[in-house]
């Protein structure tokens, strides 16, 4: 097949996530951090799954740095690299803030001036480590030593509820709050309980297909900020993996279920976009090659719009180039038909036939 059409859904993915959101002063996080020498720090952002780096800013001798840029960036979740494994930080709201913190415990420590978000994800941090170290504690007291021992596995089951009720409660205060959906979209939809004791293999397909159905529940798709995480990437490929075994139509009723809720997203749609049509272009299925088609008429050239010039002509590249490798299938599968018709008592194979009209 041809390396234009190969290369078109990871075209689509890289021509997105470049335009800054908010038309605002540039970044600035000026930061002091204690008990850490002298060194080099990367501040990066996700997109897709990745770490783009921002800035690089030197750590002086008095513990001080600043990473700054003369236009805001996309809103959304960034690491700072350098410090320990690393260390998570939102940007949303005000790119304009600074903080301070201890090396030597640096979620324990470390406090914001204007950035209510980060102040909330990190008070959240805090608060997730003293119930874990309670479960830790209790498991002491126990003397338990296996992780597979049931009063461990049981805690543990208790543990996650507990910060599951956490953020939810936090999320009723700060419905609107950046930091609060991005915790929150690390949590799995709920799936309904069937009062059976033992599933039959209609109840089994129920409950698969209300999950894909239920699958961005918490993912938030119509903030924009998503994209620049690290949970929706992650979510949206898990998502694509359970898919292969559907018929065409279930899978486009799924891929518009999706997309639909992006609604009003601008990079965030064009990403999942993106990565539909890469997940359905390399494969010489005709059901999936359905749903590429799909995809790329209805949000390529139907939201033409919102995709660049460049892209839009890549797209027109490779309707030519389906046309006529169908046409192609199309004169392979009707030669093959005439031959093995024609000479059907030498029993011979399609393998060995084909190559005969490649």
């Amino acid at each position: 097949m041809s390396n234009k059409f190969k290369h078109l859904a990871s075209f689509l993915l890289f021509s997105v996530g470049l335009t800054p959101l908010y038309a605002q002063k540039g970044l600035r996080i000026e930061g002091k951090i204690a008990n850490m020498k002298p060194t080099r720090l990367v501040l990066a952002q996700y997109f897709g799954g990745q770490l783009m780096p921002i800035d690089t800013a030197v750590l002086n001798a008095d513990g001080r740095i600043v990473w700054e840029e003369e236009t805001p960036i996309p809103e959304g979740m960034c690491r700072i690299l350098g410090i320990g494994r690393g260390v998570d930080m939102v940007v949303s709201g005000s790119q304009q803030f600074s903080f301070e913190g201890d090396a030597k415990d640096f979620i324990a420590t470390i406090r914001f001036n204007n950035s209510a978000e980060n102040t909330l994800f990190f008070n959240y941090q805090r608060e997730t480590r003293k119930r874990y170290q309670r479960a830790l504690a209790y498991r002491q007291q126990m003397g338990i030593q296996d992780y597979n021992d049931p009063r461990w596995k049981t805690r543990f089951l208790e543990l996650s509820e507990e910060v599951k009720k956490h953020v939810d409660s936090l999320y009723k205060k700060h419905p609107q709050s950046f930091a609060i959906h991005y915790l929150k979209s690390y949590q799995e939809p709920k799936l309904p309980v069937l009062p059976l004791k033992q599933l039959s293999a209609k109840d089994s397909l129920y409950l698969q297909t209300y999950a894909l159905e239920h699958f961005f529940d918490n993912t938030f798709l119509s903030d924009e900020r998503m994209v620049y995480t690290s949970t929706f990437p992650a979510r949206l490929d898990r998502f694509m993996k359970s898919l292969a075994p559907l018929p065409k139509e279930e899978l486009i009723k799924l891929v518009d279920k999706a997309v639909q809720q992006s609604k009003g997203t601008n990079e965030l749609r064009k990403y999942m976009v993106g990565k539909f049509a890469q997940q359905f272009e390399f494969t010489p299925s005709p059901e999936w090659d359905g749903v590429y088609t799909h995809i790329v008429q209805k949000y390529v050239e139907g939201e033409a719009s919102i995709w660049d010039a460049s892209t839009l002509q890549k797209v027109k590249e490779v309707s030519e180039i389906k046309q006529n490798w169908l046409l192609v299938l199309f004169f392979q599968a009707y030669c093959l038909l005439i031959f093995q018709e024609q000479n059907s008592h030498w029993n011979l194979s399609t393998v060995s036939i084909l190559p005969c009209f490649l």
